[in-house]
């Protein structure tokens, strides 16, 4: 259960970064073109730093089950 709330916080906060981005350009503060460079700083820095972090949890008999089942399917 609580693997699923950490990973809940984090696809929330990915949209938190969507909608940023998307005021942004609608605001005129940044250019559509300019999108691909934010793009690469997201893609290769900011979420993998993200997926790592939500992980960061104590090992339980628990999360192995929950991890040996997400394998599984």
């Amino acid at each position: 259960m609580a693997v699923s709330i950490l990973l809940a916080k984090q696809v929330f906060k990915l949209f938190l970064i969507l909608l940023l981005g998307y005021i942004l350009v609608k605001s005129g503060k940044l250019k559509a073109s300019d999108s691909k460079s934010v793009s690469v700083i997201l893609v290769y820095l900011v979420i993998p730093c993200m997926i790592i972090n939500s992980f960061q949890i104590d090992y339980t008999p628990q999360v192995r089950n929950g991890l040996i089942f997400t394998m599984a399917v």
